[in-house]
Protein backbone atom coordinates (compact mmCIF):
# COMPACT_ATOMS: atom_id res chain seq x y z
CA UNK A 1 0.00 0.00 0.00
CA UNK A 2 2.79 2.47 0.89
CA UNK A 3 4.84 1.69 -1.48
CA UNK A 4 1.96 1.87 -4.54
CA UNK A 5 1.33 5.37 -2.88
CA UNK A 6 4.90 6.65 -3.28
CA UNK A 7 4.80 5.50 -6.74
CA UNK A 8 2.11 7.63 -7.83
CA UNK A 9 3.59 10.46 -5.89
CA UNK A 10 6.97 10.25 -8.17
CA UNK A 11 4.60 9.59 -10.87
CA UNK A 12 2.23 12.58 -10.09
CA UNK A 13 5.20 14.95 -9.33
CA UNK A 14 7.45 13.88 -12.74
CA UNK A 15 10.08 12.78 -10.33
CA UNK A 16 12.16 9.53 -11.72
CA UNK A 17 13.43 7.64 -8.62
CA UNK A 18 16.36 6.27 -10.87
CA UNK A 19 17.67 9.52 -11.11
CA UNK A 20 21.42 9.76 -10.34
CA UNK A 21 22.62 11.92 -7.58
CA UNK A 22 25.97 13.81 -8.19
CA UNK A 23 28.64 15.07 -5.29
CA UNK A 24 27.11 18.51 -5.60
CA UNK A 25 23.59 17.40 -5.15
CA UNK A 26 24.19 15.36 -2.19
CA UNK A 27 26.63 17.94 -0.37
CA UNK A 28 23.85 20.37 -0.99
CA UNK A 29 21.60 18.40 0.75
CA UNK A 30 23.34 17.03 3.61
CA UNK A 31 25.04 20.45 4.00
CA UNK A 32 22.22 21.36 7.00
CA UNK A 33 22.27 17.84 8.08
CA UNK A 34 26.38 18.22 8.64
CA UNK A 35 25.81 21.77 10.53
CA UNK A 36 22.80 20.50 12.75
CA UNK A 37 24.86 17.21 14.08
CA UNK A 38 28.30 19.45 14.22
CA UNK A 39 25.67 21.75 16.00
CA UNK A 40 24.92 19.11 18.46
CA UNK A 41 27.79 17.80 19.35
CA UNK A 42 29.81 20.99 20.11
CA UNK A 43 27.04 21.90 22.46
CA UNK A 44 27.17 18.22 24.28
CA UNK A 45 31.33 19.28 24.49
CA UNK A 46 31.22 22.57 25.63
CA UNK A 47 28.54 21.42 28.61
CA UNK A 48 30.86 18.33 29.31
CA UNK A 49 33.92 20.31 29.52
CA UNK A 50 32.21 22.50 32.43
CA UNK A 51 33.18 19.93 35.06
CA UNK A 52 36.99 20.28 35.83
CA UNK A 53 37.50 16.50 35.86
CA UNK A 54 35.96 16.29 32.11
CA UNK A 55 37.66 19.29 30.55
CA UNK A 56 39.64 17.59 28.39
CA UNK A 57 37.28 15.20 27.14
CA UNK A 58 34.63 18.08 26.51
CA UNK A 59 37.09 19.92 24.57
CA UNK A 60 37.68 17.40 22.54
CA UNK A 61 34.42 16.32 21.59
CA UNK A 62 33.56 20.51 21.38
CA UNK A 63 36.37 20.76 18.47
CA UNK A 64 35.07 17.23 16.97
CA UNK A 65 31.38 18.91 16.16
CA UNK A 66 32.92 22.11 14.97
CA UNK A 67 34.73 19.88 12.27
CA UNK A 68 31.72 18.13 11.35
CA UNK A 69 29.81 21.50 11.31
CA UNK A 70 32.34 23.17 8.77
CA UNK A 71 33.00 19.43 6.91
CA UNK A 72 31.10 20.99 3.74
CA UNK A 73 32.67 24.12 3.17
CA UNK A 74 35.99 22.58 3.58
CA UNK A 75 35.06 19.94 1.04
CA UNK A 76 34.36 23.00 -0.94
CA UNK A 77 37.62 24.92 0.32
CA UNK A 78 39.88 21.80 -1.21
CA UNK A 79 38.20 21.18 -3.98
CA UNK A 80 36.68 17.60 -2.93
CA UNK A 81 33.74 19.04 -4.36
CA UNK A 82 33.00 21.83 -6.38
CA UNK A 83 31.97 25.18 -5.09
CA UNK A 84 28.49 26.98 -5.49
CA UNK A 85 28.16 28.22 -8.43
CA UNK A 86 27.57 32.29 -8.10
CA UNK A 87 24.87 34.23 -9.99
CA UNK A 88 26.33 36.33 -12.94
CA UNK A 89 26.72 40.02 -11.60
CA UNK A 90 24.28 42.32 -12.12
CA UNK A 91 25.53 45.84 -14.56
CA UNK A 92 26.89 48.65 -12.29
Amino acid sequence: MIVSQISSLFHHYSIDPRAAMTAYDLLQMLTYVFHIVGLLVCLAGLSLARRPERRLAGRTVAAFGFLIAILPVLMQLFGVIEPTPMPPQPPQ
